[in-house]
């Protein structure tokens, strides 16, 4: 498979989400951009979870790669950034309400260049513009999230997400290999029939059993006893080790989390859960497309690309993969 091909044929949102802060996942997004684009795909729009494409981090100060958006690209922005961009827009829709970087703007990209992406603040904006991208024509949307955060996935159904990632400080090739290996079976955990019949918030629980059902918070459920048999466990907030373990106590047959982003317990948990005959669930989750690793990640930080997508590869052999500063002619591994 070529890195266009993912995009060829599908319009659902690809979000693309860092593991961490600087994993690459704007030199990931102006890849699979510019990758497209050699294709023939045109019809892009792009879009941010905060602010992307300055020259420097605003919070760090360190440098950060630009955004390259080409003719006919809509872009999602503040209208205070406009003369600072080198592509030029014209303007199809603007926002009453203003952000934290000022009133959100959507362009169509008249001469193309660098841009600087400025998101909405809430979910329920991303969504907004989402749909009013597709609207206007826009059949493939590139989402540059937040690091480390994948709860923005859940803005749209049916939405595919690449998840991102450099190697740590001294990691070994074996030890980069097992960290995506474990976020990647995060996505294969199924989806569950049926949702809660009660709304949930905050670090609430819905205990179902076939007579009653209970709603304990966090704290509650610490030492709580059931005389009958608990189904399921609709976890509201993240899934931690101490909601986990009390759970596994409980011996609730099946646990429900809303989707990848709440689960914050190790992949042992998780199976030795497995083991014991019960499940993990999910209420939604989006679909895994690709992973990207960008092997050069720095002083200490780096492996063979190499080694490291061969790796890959053998291990995760139904996992598109790709380096974005590696010049590989096929995602997957294949050199």
């Amino acid at each position: 498979m070529r890195i266009d091909q993912l995009l060829t044929g599908c319009d659902k949102p690809l979000f693309i989400v860092g593991q961490e802060k600087n994993s690459g996942k704007t030199v990931t997004l102006n890849r699979l951009r510019a990758e497209a684009g050699l294709a023939g795909l045109s019809d892009f729009g792009l879009c941010s979870i905060g602010f992307d494409g300055e020259d420097r981090d605003h919070l760090t100060g360190g440098p950060k790669p630009n955004v390259e958006a080409y003719e006919n690209d809509l872009i999602v922005t503040c209208a205070k950034m406009l003369p600072a961009m080198e592509a030029k827009l014209e303007i199809i829709w603007s926002d009453s309400y203003a952000g934290s970087l000022g009133r959100l703007v959507l362009g169509r990209v008249k001469r193309p260049g660098k841009v600087l992406l400025v998101g909405p603040r809430s979910v329920k904006q991303l969504k907004k513009l989402i749909l009013f991208m597709k609207q206007n024509g826009a059949k493939h949307i590139l989402i540059d999230g937040a690091a480390d955060r994948q709860t923005q996935v859940a803005a749209f159904k049916g939405s595919q997400v690449c998840l991102v990632f450099r190697p740590k400080l001294k990691e070994s090739i074996s030890q980069i290999v097992q960290r995506i290996k474990e976020k990647v079976y995060l996505y294969s955990l199924p989806l569950h029939e049926k949702r809660p019949e009660i709304d949930l918030s905050g670090d609430q629980i819905l205990l179902v059993s076939d007579k009653e059902f209970s709603v304990l918070n966090s704290e509650e459920l610490q030492g709580f006893s059931a005389d009958t048999t608990i189904e399921t466990a609709y976890v509201a907030g993240p899934l931690n080790s101490e909601i986990a373990q009390a759970l596994t106590l409980l011996q609730v047959e099946t646990i429900v989390v809303k989707n990848p982003s709440d689960i914050f317990v190790d992949t042992k948990v998780i199976q030795k859960f497995q083991r014991k005959g019960s499940s993990l669930e999910y209420l939604d989750k989006p679909e895994l497309a690709v992973v990207a690793l960008r092997a050069e990640g720095g002083s200490m930080r780096s492996v063979s690309p190499e080694k490291l997508l061969q790796r890959l590869q053998a291990e995760l052999p139904g996992v598109p993969c790709f380096d974005p500063l590696y010049s590989v002619q096929e995602i997957g591994g294949r050199l």
